[in-house]
This record gives structure tokens, sequence and C-alpha cells, in this order.
């Protein structure tokens, strides 16, 4: 009965390691360039997100989701695509 609360567990450590993929391509999308490490840094060790990613819940998904929505947002005004916007209609929340 242990073992099933640590594989649920790595789901949501798993959904935060995608969520710190997306802040980091959002971040470069944006054009950070000096402070990226810094930015993606307070982000990633934020105690909020540091918490998310330990409890069984679906908030870290939701928070992962909507920001996978803004990065193919971003591309969508960048490129205008059909690809993009069919991303973010199955990626919102």
């Amino acid at each position: 009965v242990d073992i099933s609360f640590e594989i649920i567990q790595c789901m949501s450590c798993i959904y935060t390691i995608i969520f710190n993929i997306y802040v980091y391509r959002i971040l470069k999308e944006i054009g950070v360039k000096k402070s990226i490490i810094t930015c993606l840094l307070f982000v990633a060790l934020s105690p909020a997100i540091i918490i998310m990613s330990g409890s069984i819940n679906n908030d870290i998904l939701s928070i992962m989701l909507s920001t996978m929505a803004i990065y193919y947002t971003l591309i969508w005004y960048k490129e205008d695509s059909f690809k993009a916007l069919t991303k973010i209609g199955l990626l919102l929340p």
C-alpha cells in the first residue's frame, strides 16, 4: 500500500519537471538571456511548487497544462500556425 502512494507522487514530480522545462522555454521565447537561470531557479525552487510536486492532487497538473498553453500561445503569436492553435485548445484545463 505504501508503494502505491510513492508511485502516485512520482506523477506529480514528473508534472513538475515538465512544468520547469516549459518555464525555461517561455523564458527563452520572450528573450531573457542574462538572468534565465536565476529566473528559472526562482520559479523552480518556490515553496509552493516544491510542496505541490510531492502532494497527491491535480494542482501541479493544472499549472503544467496552463504553462504549456502559455508557451504555445507565444508560439502561435509568433508563427500564426494552426498546429500551435490546436495545441492551445487541447492543453487548456
